[in-house]
């Protein structure tokens, strides 16, 4: 870097400090690319500098009072090419000038607070500090110390400009600070009262530097924790036994967002894409980039990938592969793991269609990673917990975030317990709270639409939208039926009335509406039909209690879903009515992407969008998914992205293609299940690579592109290999096992489609009741006890036989 110093010791000081020892980087306070940062005490731009050297495209704003520094601060950001935005005015409690002290020769020792005595004092301790260490030339140096003392603080006097924190955000339209960074000599606590009440949520982290004069540090201390953060205090060794101290605070309403967190280490995830006209062809290329990247280990697997996708000649059958740096890339390009291996072919353009969850599939920790990772997504997040507080009294982030992703529970020692396994009651306080209905339905619509808008920036954009139950009011709102604003009050306003009301229960039954209806009673509702023999009843604790117990006795399986509420039934007419009522003062318009309508299973029209009615029937009427997804299915070429985790709507999509003999559309999630064990950015980054194995095609942000990539050299494209090396179906084939071959007629008895050795139980149409129903026939055949977890974590037939030997060879 080339930077224009006021003082070459000091700005060599700076460097050090930041660019070398990282002070402001401890305890927990991180920085990644696209974060937005407040620079208080700019300078001459060394922060600024470092934020866009540790961290590209952070966003910078930076605020320096002193026209001499402000001058420099602004060629050098100029000089290194560093976008940011500067004002030439400090920050303070209120709009108004005051008198500034400047040091040319200890412009880190500026103040509107001056005292040259007790500034003498710091500098002189870091001299003597400095001596005691040995450090060259010190001991000549002070045998002058008091001359050079009176020469660095030789002062300059000027008016300066103070304004409030508060007022640049509203001028700037700043929606989060990820990074407020303070030193200010001595106006540290003016900083901090010019924030706003409104404002604070948006703050993800502090740091600053404190004088500790009149008890400050206690005082900003409390400050901070009163405003929900986590604070550390340390002294650097530098200025031990002065006034100096640092400070580092994170809100607590923000998740962690570590290397760990967001599951980068040792390095990024990355795609290898390639494509072949044959299967055969994709296998041989496969091979030879594994042969060729075991001979370059030195090749960065981030020039590797960019090179494949800038360069994939496009061709039908496609692989990708998910991969990063430090793991043995060979092995895992020639071992096809499910895990991180999806196959496909490329047909004509796909019609993508987006699948919104309603509640059920959240849990504390969910999209954590993606949070810390994706700067869309996490700007959409923000943005809507800041709209949601007024309404909801609270920070929905501290909800979503608290804790940690949850292991799934064991079965019980007298065999499979589904009501643990498939849905019992939350077993952590924080999964308690998020099972909520008042949190739970607006986590659902926020997760849900801040997904779809990250898709979206990746260029993947819906031709078609379904949502179920709740999710069609995100739908709506991405479909442009309501703004942004009128939905999450909307939404607050139901989730609100619901909790309101007396409590209920919901049953998920495998069968269908005719089959189900001898169980259920006048007090018992059809909440909704999801799939061919898919239903879930409604009603009160009781009366689902006694459809339960009369459906086991006749050897149904079911499970009690955990839900507060009975939802989709006449016991939610008090909460339509209030939904009806907010609905007429709202501006409804017709849906600007076709929408399927959980009321008629048909496409939604303009009338019913724009119908207040409507929104309130749909609060108790049958959630119709199964029809939304056979009208989905008329078209053809669809490819489904589910804005949620585990892709349960997705399986009833692919149940309704099976039962109706139409081609099963694939698929993906955006996050995984809470029983998978993977990363966020390594989840929906596989899902990518899943899309565009089927033709989509993402845009680069979706890669994970750092800006800095270049093509290397790879292996050419090989001739058609003659033989085939792809995948035979089991059954009936000689390739497989006994126990493939038995498993994929088991496979095949619950999914109704013949499965190869390498499908995906989960993209063939499985679901949670499949996958007991599974279980149970793994251990009537073979005789092992399978958990779910293995099912999620083994999920083809080859990786699932295999599973099933080696346990049963273990006993």
């Amino acid at each position: 870097m080339t930077v224009i110093p006021q003082s070459r010791v000091e700005a060599e000081h700076f460097y050090e400090d930041l660019f070398e020892k990282r002070i402001y980087l401890r305890h927990g306070i991180s920085l990644h690319p696209g974060d937005c940062v407040f620079d208080v005490g700019g300078n001459i731009g060394t922060f600024a500098l470092f934020a866009h050297w540790h961290a590209p495209g952070t966003r910078v704003y930076t605020f320096e009072p002193a026209p001499p520094l402000f001058q420099r601060l602004r060629a050098n950001l100029a000089l290194n090419g560093a976008p940011a935005r500067a004002f030439n005015f400090g920050i303070g409690e209120a709009e108004r000038t005051m008198r500034f002290t400047f040091y040319p020769n200890s412009s880190g020792m500026s103040s509107f607070y001056a005292d040259p005595a007790e500034e003498r004092d710091v500098l002189r301790l870091m001299m003597q500090r400095e001596q005691e260490k040995g450090t060259e030339g010190m001991d000549a140096l002070m045998t002058f110390g008091e001359e050079l003392l009176d020469e660095r603080f030789r002062a300059e006097e000027m008016e300066c400009r103070l304004r409030p924190l508060s007022a640049v955000i509203r001028e700037e339209g700043v929606e989060r600070i990820d990074l407020l960074k303070v030193d200010v000599q001595k106006a540290e606590l003016d900083v901090l009262r010019g924030i706003d009440d409104e404002h604070w949520p948006r703050i993800r982290q502090v740091v600053m530097e404190v004088h500790d004069l009149d008890g400050r540090l206690d005082e900003v201390t409390r400050l901070l924790e009163g405003r929900g953060f986590r604070v550390a205090v340390e002294q650097d060794e530098a200025v031990e036994g002065s006034i100096l101290y640092n400070l580092f605070a994170v809100s607590r309403a923000f998740p962690e967002r570590g290397a760990a967190a967001d599951g980068d280490a040792p390095g990024p995830w990355r795609l290898l894409l390639l494509s072949a006209s044959s299967a055969e062809a994709v296998d041989a290329a496969a091979t030879r980039l594994a042969g060729h990247l075991a001979r370059h280990p030195e090749l960065p697997l981030a020039d590797v990938a960019f090179t494949l996708r800038v360069d994939d000649p496009a061709l039908l059958h496609r692989r990708a592969v998910l991969v990063r740096q430090g793991e043995d890339t060979d092995a895992l390009l020639r071992s096809r793991d499910p895990g991180r291996t999806a196959d496909g072919e490329a047909g004509a353009a796909p019609s993508v269609a987006f699948l919104f969850p309603g509640v059920g599939e959240q849990y504390p920790g969910m999209a954590r990673g993606l949070y810390g990772a994706q700067p869309v997504f996490r700007a959409e997040v923000d943005r809507c917990a800041a709209l949601l507080r007024p309404h909801l009294g609270m920070d929905l982030r501290e909800a979503l975030f608290a804790g940690g992703r949850e292991a799934p529970p064991r079965p019980s020692p007298g065999g499979l317990d589904l009501r643990a396994m498939l849905g019992g009651a939350p077993a952590s306080p924080e999964a308690q709270r998020l099972s909520r209905t008042d949190v739970a339905q607006p986590v659902a619509f926020v997760v849900g639409y801040a997904l779809a808008r990250l898709w979206e920036s990746w260029g993947v954009r819906p031709d078609a939208l379904i949502g179920h139950s709740l999710g069609e009011y995100t739908a709506a709102c991405v479909a442009g039926v309501m703004a942004l604003e009128d939905a999450l009050e909307l939404v607050a306003l139901r989730a609100l009335a619901i909790q309101a009301l007396p409590g209920g229960a919901m049953l998920a039954v495998s069968l269908s509406p005719e089959a189900v209806q001898p169980f259920r009673g006048e007090d018992v509702a059809l909440a909704a039909v999801n799939a061919p023999e898919l239903c879930v009843l409604s009603g009160t604790g009781e009366a689902i209690t006694r459809a339960q117990e009369a459906l086991a006795q006749a050897g149904h399986t079911s499970r009690r879903l955990a839900t507060t509420h009975a939802f989709h039934s006449p016991l939610m007419a008090p909460a339509a009515e209030r939904v009806a009522r907010l609905a007429a003062r709202m501006r409804l318009a017709p849906p600007r992407i076709p929408l399927l309508s959980n009321l008629s299973g048909t496409w939604l029209t303009d009338a019913e969008a724009t119908d207040p009615g409507y929104w309130a029937r749909h609060l108790v009427g049958t959630v119709h998914f199964g029809r939304g997804a056979a009208a989905l299915l008329a078209h053809p070429g669809r490819v489904l992205v589910e804005m949620g985790a585990g892709g349960s709507l997705g399986a009833f999509v692919r149940q309704q293609a099976a039962a109706s003999g139409s081609p099963v559309p694939p698929g993906v999630a955006s996050l995984p299940h809470q029983a998978e064990d993977v990363p966020d950015a390594a989840f929906v980054l596989a899902s990518v690579g899943r899309l565009w194995t089927v033709g989509v095609r993402p845009g680069p942000a979706a890669f994970g592109d750092a800006g800095t990539e270049r093509r290397v050299p790879l292996p050419s494209a090989l001739p058609e290999a003659t033989e085939s090396a792809g995948p035979e179906a089991v059954d009936g084939a000689d390739e497989g096992s006994e126990v493939e071959r038995v498993l994929a007629g088991v496979w095949h008895e619950l999914l109704e489609v013949r499965p190869s050795r390498h499908d995906d139980f989960f993209l063939l149409g499985g679901h949670s009741l499949l996958a007991a129903k599974l279980i149970a026939r793994v251990r009537d055949r073979f005789g092992v006890d399978m958990r779910l977890r293995t099912l999620f974590q083994t999920r083809t037939v080859a990786g699932m036989a295999t599973w099933i030997e080696e346990a049963a060879a273990a006993g």
